[in-house]
């Protein structure tokens, strides 16, 4: 047994979930039908909408992003070296190499002219 199921009184109690009725509950089930949108018969794992969408409407597009857009972030994550690293690691750019990403353009510039003004 549980620590919390042999002295319940030390424990807080779990917040109780908001219920639906029946009524809904049935229309939700009622709405997922005819949306196709509940798991086919036998071991798939596919809902009925996957496996025949010809007998469903297209889902309604979202507006995705311009390709100028798509361009803008990724020249942006590539400058702050928000980009994965090759391989398997997992970690960014900015997190391998801090050092590079680190500053600021600005803050780089007033740093090398900083180091110039020491040179004279």
């Amino acid at each position: 047994m549980n620590l919390n199921e042999i002295a319940p009184d030390r424990y807080p109690k779990p917040a109780a979930a908001p219920s639906l009725t029946r009524e809904q509950v049935v229309a939700e089930l009622r709405a997922a039908i005819r949306r196709g949108d509940v798991l086919a018969p036998g071991d798939s794992g596919m809902k009925i909408n996957e496996m025949y969408p010809q007998r469903y409407p297209a889902a309604a597009a979202v507006a995705s992003k311009t390709r100028d857009e798509v361009r803008a972030e990724t020249l942006e994550a590539i400058r702050t070296g928000d980009m994965l690293m090759p391989g398997d690691s997992g970690l960014k750019q900015n997190e391998v190499a801090p050092t590079l990403y680190a500053r600021p353009r600005e803050t780089r510039r007033a740093v090398a002219e900083a180091s110039s003004h020491s040179w004279r």
